[in-house]
């Protein structure tokens, strides 16, 4: 019940403050691209101030919060005032900005902002008009905002009085492509007089105004965004982050088994597999080669190693960066160990094969003191053949009756579970 007396007591309060002068409000500011948005004045008392710590206090006890707060509380400004024009450098005296009509939506209505459908790229976030609240990112994941009269907080999105179920991000643009070879053009929303401050990871910026320039420093994952100081609004607003990839192709990791036994399959991946590196093509190459199968299939490789020696695997990617050329190799040290494989002949067989367990080290041969279990299942997953407590290395397998078709073979050998697969034919 304490809950609901807060709430109800601030939800009075805003009304008051939102009737108390003008239907829009008392004073004005400017977004942007000047357009004017109207604030009411602050009606801060010592005993007010001390009545909207407490009941602050008492939400984030009640509702076990993790909110931080950051800023006390006032009636100089609210939720959007903070959000939209004090957080960016704006006046926070006198500056109580309510969502009335158009009031607020002056700031994405033909101004510097749009709506984006991702949460990793907004500047600004709306709880919707039922919720009636406004948020900035932060770059921890979190956001900040003021809890109308209450303090300023920073806290994670859903972690506040405001229901979040019609939740709208907000970014200034940048354009321009994902991909810079050498250099490329990039521009964000044109405010007239306004002074630019291009930045970014991987490129330098050449340009002043809504446009620059960006060059290449280094090949890689980067970035570029502004910094917009606007004569009408008195602020600096910040552009998104855009995500670039510059130069050629960078190949950070190859993730896979570092040490795998011989005549077994091992599937590696070129990492990252980054969407704006734009790779058109990888080259995979196992140093020695020795005989084994390599199969490319791009970002990835699947290696059957027939010998137990230390191996090095490399991976360079292409773009249209670097055609006809590739970026950097990446090279990974592999170590393949020994291990037992099945033998299986004749195979294909028309009615008696023999199984054998085959080692190609003297210091790992075969254990005859060891029992091991052999199971054969058909494609349908049905038992067809099991043998148990056998100790010589090998046993033989009469298929006559057996339907045409492949067999799945399972060897149970100590702790090694030896797979292989029998063809029968007629």
């Amino acid at each position: 019940m304490k809950t609901n007396r807060i709430l109800h007591k601030n939800i009075l309060l805003l009304v008051f403050s939102a009737v108390s002068f003008s239907i829009y409000g008392q004073g004005t500011i400017k977004t942007p691209l000047n357009h004017t948005v109207y604030v009411n004045g602050n009606w801060d008392t010592d005993s007010l101030i001390a009545v909207w710590e407490a009941d602050a206090a008492d939400w984030i006890n009640d509702h076990n919060s993790d909110a931080v707060r950051i800023g006390p509380a006032t009636s100089n400004y609210n939720c959007h005032a903070y959000a939209w024009h004090v957080s960016d450098g704006g006046d926070s005296q006198d500056c109580w900005l309510n969502n009335i009509g158009t009031n607020l939506s002056q700031y994405w209505t033909n101004d510097a902002y749009i709506s984006t459908s991702s949460p990793n790229e907004f500047n600004k976030v709306f709880y919707g008009t039922i919720a009636d609240h406004s948020a900035i990112s932060t770059a921890s994941g979190d956001v900040k905002s003021k809890w109308g009269a209450w303090p300023l907080y920073e806290h994670e999105t859903t972690d506040c009085p405001y229901d979040n179920i019609s939740i709208t991000f907000y970014k200034i643009p940048v354009s321009g492509d994902d991909l810079i070879c050498t250099s490329k053009t990039y521009s964000s929303v044109n405010i007239s007089g306004a002074t630019y401050n291009w930045s970014g990871s991987r490129i330098s910026t050449e340009g002043t105004n809504d446009s620059t320039t960006a060059t290449k420093t280094s090949d890689g994952k980067g970035w570029i965004h502004t910094e917009i100081s606007s004569p009408y609004s008195g602020t600096t607003v910040k552009s998104e982050k855009k995500e670039l990839w510059v130069g050629v192709p960078v190949i950070d990791n190859i993730s896979g088994p570092l040490s795998t036994p011989n005549n077994q399959w091992a599937t590696y991946y070129a990492e990252p597999n980054n969407y704006m590196m734009a790779a058109t093509d990888y080259n995979w190459i196992l140093n020695p080669l020795n005989g084994n199968s390599v199969y490319d299939y791009g970002w990835s490789c699947d290696i059957a190693f027939c010998n137990p020696v230390s191996y090095q695997l490399v991976v360079q990617a292409q773009n249209t960066c670097s055609s006809p050329g590739y970026g950097p190799y990446y090279v990974a040290g592999l170590y393949v160990y020994d291990s037992k494989s099945l033998l299986i002949s004749p195979n294909p067989t028309t009615g008696t094969t023999t199984l054998s367990i085959k080692s190609t080290s003297k210091e790992n041969s075969f254990d005859k003191n060891a029992e091991w279990e052999l199971e054969i299942y058909s494609q349908n997953q049905l038992l067809k053949e099991k043998k148990t407590s056998l100790r010589r290395s090998s046993t033989t397998i009469q298929t006559s009756g057996w339907k045409e078709g492949v067999y799945f073979v399972r060897v149970n050998y100590k702790d090694e579970v030896l797979q292989g697969k029998l063809v029968v034919k007629k």
